[in-house]
């Protein structure tokens, strides 16, 4: 924390928004002239987001309802790294590197994609899908 400023895992051009609060979250997505609407206005498709499992469901169904009322079909992309199920009610599409690189191993068994350690702990939260 510098100067009382918040800032994500200590880097300090990403600061914390408190998103708790109603103006910060007018300014990113509810309000007419905010973040996301005026973006989508200006010809954006969508928006993915890092890092969203850190904004929690309500939050990213609220920015996902407001991407739609605005441009019907827009897409919000989240970054999720775990069993994606619950985060999928709260937007549109999840994106798991973790989880791609443990597919893309075990269906080219190659041993260059393979994480350190093995996978079969990522693999245990995925029901009906085998470990590498």
């Amino acid at each position: 924390m510098r100067a009382g400023a918040r800032v994500w895992t200590g880097f300090q051009n990403l600061p914390e928004l408190n998103i708790e609060n109603p103006a910060v979250r007018g300014y990113l997505y509810q309000d007419p002239d905010s973040v996301v609407r005026s973006y989508l206005r200006e010809g954006a498709d969508g928006w993915r987001l890092d890092t969203a499992f850190e904004l929690g469901y309500q939050f990213l169904r609220e920015l996902t309802q407001a991407a739609h009322e605005e441009m019907p079909g827009s897409l919000i992309v989240g970054e999720i790294v775990n069993y994606p199920d619950e985060w999928l009610r709260s937007i549109d599409a999840v994106m798991n590197l973790h989880c791609a690189k443990l597919c893309l191993a075990r269906s080219m068994k190659a041993s260059h994609l393979r994480l350190p350690g093995g996978c079969s702990t990522a693999w245990s939260a995925m029901p009906g899908l085998k470990p590498c």
